[in-house]
């Protein structure tokens, strides 16, 4: 974590570290943009102000075999989240978030391995009136075994939430990706959407996307929906009558399928 550390202290976080924790701290209406590019495990705790905005960037590189960050939102606080995992993905990976009133988090994470993989996205509304869009790419290949969980925990009523879930398959992937809504009784006027999208690059490939509505009050908008499809035969086709090579032509509907990831993730 030194490395880490030296990082955000650079860039104007204030960070203490008390029984082997690490918090970084932004202080009240405050603004702060900050990239940690890490070899090293992660395991740390943002605090953000109220009325702060904190923008943060993860660049993961090979080293990195545990990624640990805890999220605590403060009243009408912001806070954009991207993880670019194109080169190394972390093993073993557990983000959270608690949200207060008003607040919103936009988190944004592009993974691309072909190692084994198992983590938890977790985003908790505790108060009324929060925010919380979660855009995961999935980039598998190999014999990539993967198991993970993406969570809108509605506590609180009036909040918003949005998961959007792409991932890419080929090879020998076996992946379980669990999607869920969860609406606690309390959190009435709740608005929150889940998406899972699966593209197939080999019949070897397999992938199970299972959105999940866990609903404990009638008075909520909430839906899920999962795809599943293969590379369009034509549309490759085509690209190589243009001039593509197959393997370009499948990087280029691969590049589309995750732009609106990697748009925010990249360096």
């Amino acid at each position: 974590m030194k490395k880490i550390i030296q990082q955000l202290k650079r860039q104007g976080l204030k960070v203490t570290h008390s029984k082997s924790v690490y918090t970084a701290h932004l202080a009240p209406r405050q603004n702060a943009k900050v990239q940690v590019t890490t070899n090293e495990s992660i395991d740390l705790v943002f605090t953000v102000g109220v009325q702060a905005h904190l923008a943060v960037k993860e660049i993961w590189q090979k080293g990195n075999q545990s990624s640990k960050v805890l999220l605590s939102l403060g009243a009408e606080s912001k806070v954009d989240y991207y993880i670019n995992g194109a080169r190394h993905v972390s093993p073993n990976i557990d983000y959270q978030a608690y949200l207060n009133r008003g607040s919103t988090i936009n988190f944004y994470s592009y993974l691309k391995t072909n190692q084994a993989l198992t983590g938890q996205f977790i985003f908790r509304h505790q108060k009324p009136g929060s925010e919380a869009r979660i855009n995961l790419g999935l980039n598998l290949s190999g014999n990539s075994q993967t198991k993970l969980m993406v969570l809108n925990h509605h506590r609180s009523q009036k909040t918003t939430g949005d998961i959007v879930i792409k991932c890419l398959a080929q090879d020998r992937v076996n992946a379980t990706i669990d999607g869920l809504i969860k609406i606690e009784p309390q959190a009435k006027f709740t608005d929150s959407y889940l998406t899972e999208n699966v593209l197939l690059l080999s019949g070897q490939a397999e992938v199970r996307a299972v959105p999940n509505l866990e609903i404990l009050n009638n008075e909520v908008k909430a839906s899920h929906s999962a795809s599943l499809g293969r590379v369009d035969d034509e549309m490759i086709y085509y690209l190589m009558s243009r001039g593509l090579s197959k393997l370009k032509a499948e990087q280029v509907l691969i590049k589309s399928f995750f732009k609106d990831i990697w748009q925010y993730v990249k360096v």
